[in-house]
């Protein structure tokens, strides 16, 4: 959809990336200093060519990437935002292309196309998102861990569609609220790793970082960051937005439900039937993770029919996530500039003092929903851990919405070495997030989910559809990063959830 206002195209994504090296050094023996002084000085003059062609070489890119400010430079706090300050700043889990010039043309063609998303768009997430934070509606985000190149289809797209439009019903007429669902697609492509090199059989190769960075296959050639994939990954993501755009109409049968939700399924049918034949669908947005900064600046554009904001147009939603949402970095920095509302990824580890530091840190003006804490900690953690960060934000005043995702902390190795969760532990963290929440006053406004459309065998458990264990998962094992759950798997968490909520308001 062409934007409705006039932008104006900044050239705030030119940076270089390169990989640095790192050296240590042995006490010298005080006895025979010259011998090894000399023996030192050889070993320099040999190391030289190594660690220059090491310096240059993606293969070894380091996961962290600081650039150092000057010691008379602004620090974070003070530095004033524009499009191109955040490369002042340190930077995490950003990967290495062998030729600069490529990456710039790259950048160059993105930055000069029409915006994926319009300010209205973003204007209208916003305001629905300022309602679910006081109360007054549910955020439900879902999709694909990462985007594929390959799977990539209408019909791909459309089965999420269908899958988180059933859910959303579903929350709906747990919950008593307007549900506001955010998709993870058209975008959502690029991966943080926890490790900057994957190592097979004694061959080591750059981590795959999504389809947008590198390929998965296990060879030199396609774990190479190629920046051409930027522009196959912006033509994917419009398309997909194409699909969200059209207005999909919920035709939805559900599969029976546990026997205690058969009066809220009868609801949800219900609801549904009345979508159906409305002529106005409700909006699906889409938001995916803000970490391929580059890109994500080559789609900065100013708004000046609107007193000249700027807004990141790759997306009407973004999130920071958990290894690179700090203070004084370059994420956190970049997403506190835009009018685009924003999400961090939250963890057991943060404390009151901290988020509150995040939070002014992505949202200096403190505006009303704009940033949405999503929590992923682990119901045993999440117990003891959120309700001293609730306390705090509420003592601050900050009016933020409270989303739970539980799959993250939950990621566990099956005997065969797949990565999966259990969908046991999965409803756990979710149940422990609603009733936090309740004992604490506060809102529980939404729900981050890992899902595909299809029926993939990724994560072990559930009830609605065919129980998947450890042994079926190699069956249909599609996700080449993290487990999804499946369509009923995902159904059937929403159902569990607007139970809960149905409950939490019958005793409230």
């Amino acid at each position: 959809m062409p934007a409705t206002s006039t932008f104006v195209v900044h050239e705030g994504h030119r940076c270089a990336c390169f990989a640095g090296t790192a050296a240590t050094r042995r006490p010298l023996s005080a006895q025979r200093w010259l011998c090894v002084a000399a023996a030192w000085w050889a070993l320099l003059c040999s190391a030289l060519p190594i660690a220059e062609s090491l310096r240059t070489s993606p293969r070894f890119d380091s996961l962290r990437r600081v650039v150092p400010l000057s010691s008379s430079g602004p620090q974070e706090a003070e530095l004033p935002w524009t499009p191109s300050s955040w490369q002042r700043l340190p930077i995490d889990q950003s990967p290495v292309y062998r030729s600069q010039e490529e990456l710039e043309r790259a950048l160059a063609d993105i930055a000069r196309r029409e915006p994926l998303v319009s300010p209205s768009e973003v204007d209208a997430l916003q305001t629905q998102l300022a309602r679910v934070a006081a109360g007054d509606g549910f955020l439900l985000m879902g999709g694909d861990c990462a985007e594929s190149f390959d799977e990539f289809s209408a019909d791909h797209v459309r089965a999420t569609l269908d899958v988180l439009r059933e859910m959303a019903a579903a929350l709906a007429a747990g919950g008593g609220r307007a549900v506001t669902t955010v998709a993870r697609v058209a975008g959502q492509f690029a991966k943080p790793r926890s490790a900057a090199v994957e190592t097979r059989g004694g061959v080591a190769l750059p981590a795959y970082r999504g389809d947008i960075v590198n390929g998965a296959a296990f060879t030199a050639a396609a774990r190479e960051p190629d920046a051409t994939r930027l522009a196959r990954a912006f033509d994917q993501s419009r398309r997909a937005l194409d699909e969200l755009r059209a207005g999909l109409a919920a035709h939805v049968t559900l599969p029976p439900a546990l026997e205690a939700l058969r009066p809220l399924q009868r609801a949800v049918v219900e609801r549904c039937a009345s979508a159906s034949a409305s002529a106005e669908p409700a909006a699906v947005f889409a938001g995916h993770e803000c970490l391929l900064l580059p890109y994500e600046a080559a789609q900065l554009r100013r708004d000046d029919a609107r007193g000249g904001r700027w807004l990141a147009t790759s997306a009407h939603f973004l999130w920071v996530g958990e290894r690179t949402r700090q203070p004084g970095h370059a994420h956190a920095h970049f997403v506190s500039g835009v009018a685009n509302p924003v999400g961090v990824k939250v963890s057991a580890a943060v404390d009151g003092d901290a988020l509150l530091a995040l939070l002014r840190a992505v949202d200096p003006r403190g505006v009303a929903g704009r940033v949405t804490v999503i929590v992923r900690m682990g119901a045993a953690e999440l117990r003891t851990r959120l309700p001293p960060l609730i306390r705090a934000v509420q003592r601050a005043g900050r009016s933020v919405v409270w989303c739970c995702d539980p799959m993250h902390a939950n990621t566990q190795r099956a005997a065969g070495g797949l990565k999966t969760r259990d969908f046991d532990r999965v409803w756990d963290e979710l149940a422990a997030f609603f009733d936090v929440h309740a004992a604490c006053d506060s809102v529980a406004g939404g729900l981050h989910l890992e899902l595909a459309g299809q029926f993939v065998t990724e994560c072990v458990g559930g009830r609605l559809g065919p129980r998947v264990d450890e042994a079926q998962l190699p069956w249909a094992y599609r996700s080449r990063c993290d487990p999804r759950l499946n369509g009923f798997q995902a159904l059937e968490l929403a159902l569990l959830a607007a139970h809960k909520m149905q409950q939490l308001r019958s005793a409230a």
